[in-house]
């Protein structure tokens, strides 16, 4: 009996080891070939769509252009993972972009199609090697043999030790990879077959404004309501099928919270499985992407005023060109009349109408090249406290500077900047109809080449108008600087929509921008950033 139990426990102990000795390679090569293929497919997706949106901006000549195309990829699509390459080909199988690495035999290859109108156009080829993920196997395979060989050894003389250590390197596992997902960037939350949140890292917390321990047990669906997210209804199909079918998704639109800051979310999904294949969840990635936003929205207002330069600089040069030929008429005209005469003084007062006429070609020039600024030294401290004063003087508003002298100094066009002082100051005064503060602060800051802003890197001046009126609608502050857009009557007593997007032209002329901030009720902050000389 004693030989049959010691026979029974050998065997026991041979088959747990072995189970040990090939599972540790073996389940680190499906888990790591899934995520291999889950990286592949989701850089293909992105891809797709990026290279789906150039050709459709582009029709017909995206195929040449190779340069700009690689630079909205990159962009788009994210740094490429290390070990993979993208081939972007036109339809007739011609090379079009390539973003080479070194692809080592054998590789996991994925190919997409793109389209144009329900018609393809091209397709892109991926490739990354997982020749080190054998070499990797083949590393855990050597230590799957030594544990193997030490369980064996453990369980014929102390199970219940190794029962313990067993019990304690899981629970390390645990904690590294609790501590992996603490450390990433993304909103990481997994989820089981019931779409119920398992467990969400520390960014899910802060993304979603929801507590961890309140988010585990908590349905997806509910997460994502639409108290929370707008469109969160196209939600729910997504979810389903990435847990039941199986899919590997990117959510096509960016999810956008209904309350609070205006942020954009990015949502991708997997699902998990079993060693048997079968999906038991799934695991969700959400990214914040408000600044790849704001950048897009920074470029278009670029485009517009450039459009609108073109337009600008015809108009102006031939109307004042008619209103030269006009005022030398009328000047000539009046100096031959008698300083008596009533009709002389009819024309002088057209004279000055029409030197005012002229200062209107002066701001659209502001758009055109013809408004390029003449820079000199100048004290903006004083010029600010200067057009501010005789803005406000007699007014219900009372002026606060906070403008040390240790400012950098400036190069700018002193009419021009003055231009934007007034503009800023006017919207200021309007939205303090029944009196308050304009706080004016100055202060040096140094960009590096990271900032958001998408200035040169250097010293720039921060100049902030801070005002105590009604704000500005969250819906409106994506487009004040747009030309002709106001929120204001129109009128003799009311702008046309260009002032602020005068400011801006005049400001990026000078190499600096403009940002607001604003809360509805509760004022506005324009920040003007000029460059240090």
């Amino acid at each position: 009996m004693p030989n049959r139990i010691s026979a029974v426990t050998t065997l026991l102990s041979g088959i747990i080891s072995g189970l040990i000795a090939l599972g540790i390679p073996t389940v680190y090569f499906a888990t790591a070939f899934q995520h291999e293929s889950a990286v592949v497919s989701t850089a293909a997706e992105i891809t797709t769509r990026t290279a789906s949106n150039f050709a459709a901006q582009y029709p017909g000549l995206w195929p040449f252009m190779e340069e700009r195309l690689e630079e909205i990829v990159l962009r788009g699509g994210g740094d490429v993972p290390e070990g993979v390459s993208k081939k972007i080909f036109d339809q007739d199988m011609n090379l079009v972009m390539e973003i080479p690495h070194d692809t080592e035999f054998p590789a996991i290859t994925m190919s997409k199609n793109f389209w144009i109108s329900g018609k393809p156009v091209g397709f892109v080829v991926l490739e990354r090697s997982y020749r080190p993920l054998l070499k990797k196997t083949a590393m855990a395979l050597l230590v799957g043999l030594l544990m193997g060989f030490i369980t064996f050894w453990t369980l014929r003389r102390l199970p219940i030790r190794a029962l313990n250590r067993a019990l304690a390197d899981l629970y390390e596992e645990k904690e590294k990879s609790s501590a992996i997902l603490k450390g990433i960037g993304d909103a990481v939350i997994t989820i089981d077959k019931d779409l119920r949140i398992l467990s969400a890292n520390l960014r899910a917390e802060v993304i979603l404004g929801i507590p961890q321990d309140v988010l585990q047990g908590r349905l997806l669906e509910a997460v994502f309501s639409t108290d929370h997210f707008k469109k969160s209804e196209l939600l729910s199909s997504f979810f389903k099928r990435v847990v039941l079918q199986g899919e590997i998704l990117l959510f096509p639109n960016d999810i956008v919270p209904t309350k609070g800051e205006r942020r954009f979310l990015s949502l991708s999904g997997a699902p998990v499985k079993d060693n048997r294949g079968v999906i038991v969840g799934g695991v969700f990635v959400i990214r914040d992407v408000t600044q790849h936003h704001q950048l897009q929205e920074e470029q278009l207002k670029l485009r517009q005023l450039e459009s609108l330069g073109v337009l600008a600089g015809g108009i102006a040069h031939d109307f004042n060109n008619l209103l030269t030929i006009i005022l030398g008429n009328t000047e000539m005209v009046a100096a031959d009349m008698a300083p008596g005469n009533p009709d002389r003084q009819l024309l002088l007062n057209s004279c000055e109408s029409i030197e005012h006429a002229r200062s209107l070609t002066a701001r659209l020039l502001t758009f055109s090249s013809g408004g390029a600024p003449l820079k000199e030294e100048t004290d903006i401290s004083e010029l600010i406290q200067q057009r501010c004063e005789s803005l406000l003087g007699g007014s219900d508003i009372k002026a606060k500077y906070d403008l040390p002298p240790s400012l950098f100094p400036v190069l700018v066009d002193s009419v021009q900047m003055g231009q934007v002082v007034q503009n800023i100051v006017l919207n200021a005064k309007e939205a303090m109809e029944a009196g308050g503060e304009l706080s004016v602060r100055g202060e040096n800051q140094v960009l590096d080449g990271k900032n958001l802003l998408q200035l040169s890197p250097g010293p720039y001046v921060r100049i902030s108008f801070s005002d105590t009126g009604c704000g500005i609608a969250q819906e409106d502050q994506s487009r004040i600087f747009e030309p002709y857009f106001s929120t204001k009557s129109r009128g003799s007593q009311r702008g046309m929509g260009l002032g602020l997007a005068t400011c801006l032209s005049i400001v990026k002329k000078h190499g600096g921008d403009i940002t607001v901030e604003s809360t509805p009720g509760q004022g506005a902050v324009f920040h003007v950033i000029l460059p240090a000389n």
